[in-house]
């Protein structure tokens, strides 16, 4: 019988050998979908009229899936492309938009459509509404035009208050402005962020898989419980410094590790047979998963004051997620494992399919640091 440490080092063997085999063999790769949006809404009032300033930031290939930008189909879009679309995204985006106030509707317009760092366009757009209001109403339309599960991020604004920050989705699109001469009022913006973390964990797949992949072989709750929460622990810290902007690695370096970090479980399960030392891996693998969790919240301008409870929620929501899916799937996995078809060949063929899917992913992501 191999000891603790023959054990991992045949698993790190193996490892590296599926890795090369995979970058040899391996020429395409589709792009990874993001399902995130952001918008900044600011209300301005003037004597006569009110107005909402508004800028929307998209991923590329977001928009990509609902408007041809690349007419070209070359792989780059350009500022000249984007030229070409504002028609189309004012009926789309902007139109989509329903600003209202209790004095009637905004109009919308268009006005400039930006190429941003990294994959983003930005949309600097204008709703002109009919009179002065302290109350303006936003409904997001766009959302369900766009691939499910997508999540906006609103940041609002009324004048030169503090601003507050909520989530919309599908099902709850719409948010108020409210403006008097003391505060904005923004009301369920807590659970919003903890709905948010909750659904995010559950559309998750690759944290999800990851997750099945250390429960898969683990035979007792006391090696799941410590698992757990070392993996809980290790990406708590690495959302806070991501978030907090005092560490914010590469996005598509993070994603890739993630989907690394399933195939090395997915090889690891076929050979090391004690794992009561298994938390030590999964905290250093919660570090880099804490950081693909921040993905989701590292792009809002988030105020320091508001920055820990929406902090707090998003991360509880992710934990409740979480554990929900462990309660119901530890179970089902120990009655499986009576089952003599499940404990010979079926435990070997889903590890041979975590490294397949891990991999699988990794080359998705990886492409897209280099095409």
């Amino acid at each position: 019988m191999p000891n603790f440490r023959s054990e991992h080092a045949l698993a790190l063997f193996v490892f590296f050998n599926a890795f090369t085999g995979c970058l040899l063999f391996n020429s395409t790769a589709s792009a990874h979908t993001v399902g995130v949006s952001q918008g900044k809404y600011r209300l301005l009032n003037s004597s006569e009229q009110a107005r909402v300033e508004t800028e929307l930031y998209f991923a590329r290939q977001e928009l990509h899936s609902l408007i041809n930008l690349d007419a070209n189909a070359e792989g780059i879009l350009t500022e000249t492309e984007l030229g070409t679309k504002y028609e189309i995204l004012q009926e789309s985006i902007i139109n989509a938009l329903g600003v209202n106030t209790d004095t009637g509707l905004c109009t919308g317009k268009l006005n400039e459509v930006i190429l941003v760092e990294a994959d983003g366009i930005r949309l600097n757009a204008e709703f002109l509404c009919p009179k002065a209001a302290n109350q303006v109403s936003v409904e997001v339309g766009f959302l369900a035009r766009l691939a499910r599960g997508h999540r906006h991020i609103i940041t609002a604004t009324a004048g030169n208050k503090a601003s507050t920050h909520n989530v919309v989705y599908p099902g709850k699109s719409i948010f108020r402005i409210i403006s008097n001469s003391n505060e904005i009022q923004d009301s369920g913006t807590t659970g919003s962020f903890f709905v948010f973390g909750f659904e995010h964990i559950l559309s998750g797949y690759d944290h999800l898989l990851f997750l099945f992949g250390l429960i898969l072989i683990t035979v007792s709750f006391r090696q799941v419980f410590f698992s757990v929460t070392a993996f809980t622990l290790a990406h708590s810290i690495t959302l806070g410094l991501s978030v907090l902007g005092v560490w914010v690695p590469n996005a598509g370096i993070v994603e890739s590790l993630i989907a690394l970090s399933i195939v090395y479980v997915g090889i690891e399960n076929c050979f090391v047979s004690n794992f009561d030392k298994r938390w030590i891996l999964t905290f250093v693998f919660g570090l880099i998963h804490g950081f693909g969790f921040a993905g989701a919240l590292q792009d809002i301008s988030l105020s320091r004051d508001q920055l820990p409870w929406m902090l707090l929620n998003f991360n509880l929501g992710v934990e409740t997620g979480q554990v929900i899916v462990i309660l119901l799937a530890f179970p089902l996995l120990i009655l499986l494992r009576q089952k003599f078809w499940f404990n010979s060949p079926g435990i070997a063929i889903l590890n041979v399919g975590l490294v397949l899917i891990g991999g699988y992913w990794f080359f998705d992501r990886a492409s897209l640091l280099y095409f």
